[in-house]
C-alpha cells in the first residue's frame, strides 16, 4: 500500500466526525430546534467536508496524479474542478 501525505486513518477520523455531525444535525431537526442553531451546524459540517476535501485532494497531488498519463497540468485542473462543484474537463 502506498504511504499517503495524510494517513487514511486521519481522512476516516474526520469523516467519522463529519457523519456524527449529521446524526446531530438530524437530531436536531426532529427536536424542531432553532433554524439558527441548525443552520450553524450545517455551516460547520460544510467545512469539514471541506476540509476532508483539502486532505483528499493534497493526496492526490502527491502521489496519484504522479501515476497518471496525460497532460498533468489538466488533470490537476479537473480534479480541482471536481471539488469546486464544477465540471471536469473529460475527453
Amino acid at each position: 500500500m502506498t504511504e499517503l501525505p495524510v494517513p487514511r486513518t486521519r481522512i476516516i477520523a474526520r469523516l467519522h466526525r463529519v457523519e456524527g455531525q449529521l446524526r446531530g444535525i438530524q437530531k436536531m431537526v426532529q427536536q424542531e430546534r432553532d433554524c439558527v442553531d441548525i443552520l450553524m451546524q450545517l455551516a460547520a459540517t460544510r467545512a469539514a467536508i471541506e476540509s476532508v476535501g483539502a486532505l483528499v485532494l493534497r493526496n492526490y497531488t502527491e502521489i496519484c496524479m504522479q501515476k497518471e498519463e496525460g497532460n498533468k497540468g489538466e488533470n490537476l485542473a479537473n480534479a480541482v474542478a471536481m471539488w469546486m462543484g464544477g465540471k471536469a474537463n473529460r475527453r
